[in-house]
């Protein structure tokens, strides 16, 4: 298993050209086909644990999508993520993953106390509109992923 501080790496280098070069991540397919199939794989494996790096991964995709350059309008992931293997088959999952992920939530979730403390708030309109909310930010990461 990998220490987690080289993916860290690996994580923080991805998502630093976008904000400095984005351009250069298109010298060279072969790197586009590792990121693609870097990111759903790590996004969905129980080996990474660590919280804060599974979002960092979405945001390199979200970076490498929604940053136009010339010539690439979809940005410059944007039409590999709509065709790349890994991508089709994992990455749906992976987003609808990090959701359910939350170690909080595992970690009180068999506590029957939790359970019916959720199952008395799933009444009231907090609870109504943190739900009308999470079903929000999924649609608008689902639409901007796509």
């Amino acid at each position: 298993m990998l220490p987690e501080y080289v993916l860290e790496g690996v994580i923080e280098f991805y998502s630093s050209i976008p904000r400095h070069a984005p351009a250069t991540l298109l010298q060279s397919l072969a790197v586009i086909d590792k990121l693609l199939t870097f990111t759903p794989v790590f996004l969905t494996t129980p080996y990474l644990k660590n919280f804060h790096l599974k979002p960092k991964c979405i945001e390199i995709l979200f970076y490498y999508n929604t940053q136009s350059i010339p010539g690439r309008p979809n940005g410059v992931l944007g039409d590999a993520l709509n065709c790349h293997p890994m991508s089709l088959s994992c990455l749906i999952l992976a987003l609808m993953q990090i959701y359910v992920d939350i170690a909080l939530i595992l970690k009180v979730w068999n506590n029957q106390t939790h359970q019916i403390a959720l199952k008395k708030e799933s009444t009231t309109k907090s609870f109504i509109r943190f739900a009308n909310l999470l079903m929000n930010n999924v649609t608008y990461l689902l639409d901007e992923t796509l």
